[in-house]
């Protein structure tokens, strides 16, 4: 029978995990903290993209050489109350919660209760994400990936029938982004250049003369001193995800008469559609062209194939619907992802050369026919052939080499080195290589078929737009969708491989 002593010490432990704060006032309690001990309004929302990891902050706390542990030391002291006696911190780097960010994981060591008064025991740990972007080179970007975007900046709710009005909720979104002032003066002044510029303005009465003209390139001069300090990555995610919001100030400079004006898509940026302007769809890929999602184009071609609005004609097109239109949306289940599914079918149907393919390597080293190769298998396999790290780099070789993936000895030693650490995303050290041979072969099959009902099946008013951002330059080239043609494109990566289904690129 227990003491009064340890009854009373039972009855307070339960009255405490009874107490104890949710999962929402646990992150809001650690991300108000950063935005004290930092200053700083580096910080993005917590991911659930990959499941329950832990994570409770995703926020930057500096480069990954040592600065952030220790910053990350101090904020766990001065804000949770936690001494740093009681836990360890284990680095998870990139992969297992962000596809993007070092992860951090927290451990505990013995028995805590923090500030907020959560309380923990030995072996509870939480997660701290470093939201610190690192190019190929080390470098540091200042403007992260998609922190420019209309959703993020929360403009799509309305319509801008002006360049003013346009402007004039760019500027305090932009503002409130809390960037270094040169940052901020690159955005907004920039902007500010590109649509006050008067060689290119009322170069076109309306968006169907435009829209209707011959491909062309339109350059607008940006001062050189605004670049100065700005990193490449930076400069990058501009380009990439500010570009469609370029491309509208670059409408209402070139345009002469505008009517309704300039609205975003309420939904998803991974749609076909980037913005609408006058009443026209327009898709603004940035640098050198854009690949969107390969899916909203299929499924339309599907659709209005079974309305026998798009009927094939000839041989040939009734192999592309057949062998590509029919097993894109009714792939057979291997995964819980449907890009998974998607491309193993598609490579099943269409790869014939199983001597010379990565896919038919796969089965082969595997013995899972196409109905077999399902994630969980080749996980599996992966696991147990990663026990000979020389025979895993040897089967890696060979499927790359096979699926015609371009990598060199330092990736190999890489992801060979990071493959236990990459979570759900091993399968992507085989996945990614599959997906560059399936797009691959399918542009040797139906680029003309693929071309002709992607036409078909866009809309006639629709206008691709290709923003390219370069020092003292932005540059617009515009090509509409009637004369454009098209070819499937890889998406996703290695340490991300369910990113995106395959795209469709629109060549200029």
């Amino acid at each position: 029978m227990g003491t009064i002593g340890d009854i009373r010490t039972r009855f307070e432990m339960a009255m405490n995990e009874a107490k104890q704060p949710s999962k929402k006032s646990i992150q809001s309690f650690w991300l108000e903290g950063f935005k004290g001990f930092m200053k700083s309004k580096d910080f993005a929302g917590v991911s659930s993209r990959k499941g329950d990891t832990g994570e409770v902050l995703r926020a930057s706390f500096g480069s990954n050489d040592g600065n952030a542990e220790s910053k990350i030391t101090e904020f766990l002291k001065e804000v949770g109350g936690l001494d740093k006696k009681s836990y360890e911190i284990e680095s998870m780097g990139i992969g297992p919660v962000s596809s993007e960010y070092f992860a951090y994981k927290i451990i505990l060591k013995k028995p805590s209760v923090d500030k907020l008064g959560k309380t923990y025991k030995k072996g509870d740990f939480f997660v701290i994400t470093n939201r610190y972007k690192v190019g190929k080179d080390g470098e540091h970007s200042v403007i992260g990936r998609k922190d420019l975007t209309p959703d993020n900046l929360k403009i799509t709710k309305a319509e801008y029938k002006s360049a003013a009005a346009l402007i004039s909720v760019i500027k305090p979104a932009i503002e409130a982004r809390g960037y270094p002032e040169n940052y901020t003066n690159f955005i907004l002044k920039s902007t500010k250049e590109l649509f006050d510029n008067t060689t290119n303005k009322g170069k076109f009465t309306t968006f169907e003369k435009y829209s209707t003209a011959p491909i062309q390139s339109i350059e607008y001069p940006i001062s050189k001193d605004l670049f100065e300090g700005i990193d490449q990555l930076s400069i990058n995610n501009f380009q990439n995800d500010y570009g469609e919001i370029l491309g509208g100030f670059a409408l209402f400079n070139l345009l002469s008469d505008v009517n309704t004006g300039m609205s975003f898509p309420k939904s998803s940026n991974e749609k076909l559609v980037d913005f609408y302007f006058d009443g026209y769809s327009v898709s603004s890929k940035a640098g050198g062209g854009g690949t969107p999602t390969g899916d909203t184009i299929i499924r339309k071609i599907h659709a209005l194939n079974k309305q026998t609005i798009v009927l094939p004609e000839g041989t040939s097109e009734m192999d592309f619907f057949s062998n590509v239109i029919e097993p894109w949306v009714d792939a057979p289940k291997l995964s819980g992802s449907g890009t998974y599914d998607n491309i193993m079918n598609l490579s099943s149907i269409n790869i014939k050369d199983q001597a010379n393919s990565g896919y038919w390597y796969l089965s082969q080293q595997t013995g899972l026919g196409p109905k077999q190769l399902d994630q969980k298998s080749v996980v599996a396999y992966l696991d147990e052939l990663y026990k000979d790290e020389v025979k895993f780099k040897e089967f890696l070789t060979e499927l790359w080499n096979k699926a015609g993936m371009k990598w060199d000895k330092k990736m190999l030693d890489a992801y060979t080195a990071g493959y236990p650490k990459m979570g759900r995303n091993q399968i992507g050290i085989v996945f990614y290589a599959i997906h560059v041979e399936i797009a691959n072969k399918l542009n040797d099959l139906y680029s003309k078929e693929l071309t002709k009902f992607s036409q078909m099946a866009t809309d006639v008013k629709q206008l691709y737009l290709d923003v390219l951002v370069k020092k003292n330059i932005f540059k617009f080239k515009a090509v509409p969708f009637k004369t454009a043609s098209f070819k499937f494109s890889q998406k996703g990566s290695i340490p991300n491989p369910f990113n995106s289904n395959m795209g469709i690129k629109i060549q200029k």
